[in-house]
């Protein structure tokens, strides 16, 4: 993830001093500025990034290390925006760090995104994104390009936060080409991937419904944890983020 144009196009955006385009109802508090302030919650999310992307691999030791570094950091920088939603992020990247299985890592990950976009939304931050891509996919690689802009709309739902984001990402998700015969896996694991993409598209058609932030939270860690599934299946093809 730390690799797309589109999310660090977001890390860059997202603490801008400028006045912002709102997507949901306005906020109350005090808004957040300033060029230092700016550069540490870019580095902030860049290690959120770094913790989301190890997940994703389902990659549970590396995803343990960079919420370590996360929690220290933070634990060191400044405390800005909600002081709730910040000691809500410290204590899911200790979580993360002490997660054993793939979906305790994913739920404090996702506990740790939802955190973000409380903070963002106390602290009046609402940044513009980019579309999601209406490309048709028919080959492998454009089946995966899809399933991940899906799934980058999902986190801008989160951490911007934004219902927008959230309902297209949830919908594209639940529409999005499922791989069928291009997966590139061993014929015994066929079945186990045909439920898991099932499963996908069951919870991202229920999670278009869903309004309330920590219910958000719920539905993305259990997508988190099946794409960890699918990318530990078969590790040469699956990539991180």
């Amino acid at each position: 993830m730390t690799g797309d144009p589109r999310v660090r196009w977001l890390a860059l955006f997202l603490m801008a001093a400028s006045p912002a385009v709102a997507l949901s109802e306005p906020q109350a508090g005090p808004p957040v500025q300033g060029a230092p302030v700016a550069e540490t919650m870019r580095g902030h999310f860049d290690r959120a990034l770094e913790v989301h992307g190890a997940v994703i691999r389902g990659d549970v030791r590396a995803a343990g290390t960079h919420a370590e570094a996360l929690a220290a950091q933070l634990e060191q920088a400044p405390k800005v925006g909600s002081p709730t939603a910040f000691g809500v992020l410290i204590e899911a990247a200790h979580a993360v760090r002490g997660a054993s299985d793939v979906l305790s890592a994913a739920q404090a990950t996702a506990a740790m995104l939802g955190a973000c976009g409380r903070c963002h939304r106390v602290s009046r931050v609402t940044p513009q994104f980019p579309a999601v891509s209406r490309a048709e996919p028919r080959d492998l690689t454009g089946k995966m390009q899809a399933h991940k802009a899906a799934a980058d709309q999902l986190l801008l739902g989160l951490t911007v936060p934004s219902d927008v984001a959230w309902r297209t990402g949830a919908q594209a998700l639940a529409t999005a080409p499922m791989l069928g015969s291009d997966r590139p896996l061993d014929a015994t694991l066929q079945p186990r991937l045909a439920a898991t993409e099932e499963h996908l598209r069951g919870l991202a058609s229920e999670a278009a419904q869903v309004a309330d932030p920590r219910r958000r939270e719920a539905f993305y860690a259990q997508f988190l944890a099946a794409c960890a599934d699918c990318h530990r299946a078969h590790r040469p093809q699956g990539g991180g983020r």
